[in-house]
């Protein structure tokens, strides 16, 4: 476990007094790393989007993307399992991610993760939307993911590319493709000392 030492003087002192008492304090107690939240923004349409449906349609969207986000990168760990990951997958595109399972979630690494805090979740949607209705979108997916190791190292992932989306009758969006790439820094000691 990765300590944190504070120490600090306070004003006056001239040296010759004893100074404040070291303060070992454990990493979980002030540098635990806030979740950034997901955000989806509608960054372009091909066509228009009534102003009424806009907001519905990316509050759709961004329940597919969370979803699979979710599933294949947060929650609890150490795990082995990542069934929720595609769950909102068209039945070729699960068969093909299953396939890609260690590329698409953390499905290769997991068991060895101790906990994974989402630093930067951006999602930037194009939607296709011919005569006022959407049909599909491309989800351009930005993760920046903070890796707790049970090596008590700390490894910084990036997840970047596109989900292809496309809309089923009852409204809601599933993925039918996906282009996706992970990139990680070399894993670092948490922490530092005095």
């Amino acid at each position: 476990m990765a300590v944190l030492v504070l120490t600090g003087c306070t004003s006056g002192s001239n040296g010759n007094e004893p100074g404040p008492e070291r303060q070992d304090v454990t990493r979980g107690d002030v540098l635990e790393p806030r979740a950034a939240p997901l955000g989806v923004q509608i960054a372009s349409v091909a066509g228009q989007i009534p102003r009424r449906q806009r907001e519905q349609i990316r509050k759709r969207i961004a329940a597919t993307v969370s979803g699979y986000v979710q599933g294949a990168f947060l929650g609890d760990y150490p795990r082995t399992t990542y069934r929720g990951a595609f769950g909102d997958f068209t039945d070729s595109a699960r068969s093909r991610a299953r396939r890609d399972l260690g590329l698409l979630t953390h499905a290769d690494r997991g068991a060895r993760y101790v906990g994974v805090t989402p630093r930067r979740q951006q999602v930037r949607v194009h939607a296709y939307a011919p005569r006022r209705r959407v049909l599909g979108a491309t989800a351009r997916l930005r993760l920046v993911l903070l890796i707790e190791r049970d090596d008590e190292t700390v490894q910084r992932v990036w997840v970047t590319g596109r989900l292809l989306l496309t809309r089923t009758r009852n409204g809601s969006f599933r993925v039918f493709g996906y282009d996706i790439r992970r990139t990680s820094s070399r894993p670092a000691v948490a922490g530092g000392g005095a």
